[in-house]
C-alpha cells in the first residue's frame, strides 16, 4: 500500500476583515476584554475564519515529501527543492488546496496526528469556499486505520485515554520534537503575521517527519495485527 503522512498549519483572517455582525456573533459568549480578546486568537483554529497556509506530504518509501505553501502578495506559483528531500511548491490557497488534493489521491493509506478531528474538517471546509471537489475520502470508517492512521486516535484507543500533543509524544518517546523556542503551533499565527511563511513551511515539516516516526513506532507495535 502507498502511504502518505500529511499534516496542515492554519492561521486565522484579519479580525479587522470580519463584519460588525460576524465580530459580535464570535464575542457574544466573551464575559471581559481578556475573553474576547482569547477569542479572537483563535480565528485560526475555524476554516471559517481561517484558511490553510501550509500543507506537509511525506513518502515513507521514498523519503521524499512535498510543502505546499502559501505564497504573499501576488508572486507567481514557484516549485524548489529544499535540501532535505522535499519540494516545496508555493501558490494561494485555492492553489495548494487543488494541489493537495490531486497529490492525495494516488494514496492508498494516510497517516495524520489528530487528523480526523482538525486538519481533514478544516480542509473539506477551505476547500468548499471554493468549490474544490475532494478526490478521496478521508474520513473512512474511524476504526479502519489502514485507510486512515489517525494517531491521536491509535494512542488514546479511540477516546478512552487522555489525549497529548504530539510534542508531548515525542518528548516521552524520544523522537526529535518538531517544536523549538521560534516555531511551535501556537505561534504559527504571529510568523505568518510577520511573513515568515518559509519558518511556517520548515516547522510543517518537522511536524510532519515526527509525525511518521511515531506512526513507525505505533506501526510496529500497537497495530500489529490490525485490518
Amino acid at each position: 500500500m502507498k502511504s502518505v503522512v500529511f499534516d496542515i498549519e492554519t492561521a486565522g483572517v484579519s479580525w479587522d476583515s470580519l463584519s460588525e455582525h460576524e465580530q459580535d456573533y464570535l464575542l457574544k459568549s466573551a464575559r471581559s476584554e481578556e475573553e474576547a480578546e482569547a477569542e479572537k486568537g483563535k480565528l485560526g483554529l475555524s476554516a471559517l475564519t481561517g484558511k490553510v497556509i501550509s500543507i506537509a506530504m511525506y513518502n515513507p518509501e521514498t523519503s521524499q515529501g512535498r510543502i505546499l505553501l502559501e505564497n504573499t502578495g501576488n508572486a507567481e506559483p514557484t516549485s524548489e527543492p529544499d535540501g532535505d528531500g522535499f519540494r516545496i511548491m508555493t501558490g494561494t490557497e485555492q492553489e495548494i488546496l487543488t494541489q493537495f488534493w490531486e497529490m492525495i489521491r494516488a494514496y492508498d493509506s494516510v497517516i495524520s496526528f489528530n487528523g480526523r478531528g482538525f486538519d481533514v474538517p478544516f480542509l473539506l471546509i477551505r476547500s468548499l469556499v471554493y468549490g474544490i471537489a475532494p478526490t478521496r475520502n478521508l474520513l473512512p470508517n474511524r476504526y479502519n486505520t489502514r485507510e486512515h492512521a489517525d494517531l491521536m486516535d491509535i494512542l488514546t484507543f479511540f477516546g478512552i485515554t487522555r489525549r497529548y500533543s504530539l510534542d508531548f509524544y515525542c518528548r516521552r518517546l524520544g523522537i526529535p520534537t518538531p517544536k523549538s523556542e521560534t516555531a511551535s503551533g501556537d505561534k504559527v499565527g504571529s510568523l505568518y503575521a510577520e511573513g515568515k511563511l518559509q519558518e511556517i513551511g520548515t516547522y510543517n515539516k518537522l511536524d510532519v517527519l515526527a509525525t511518521n516516526q511515531l506512526f513507525q513506532m505505533v506501526r510496529k507495535t500497537l497495530l500489529t495485527g490490525s485490518t
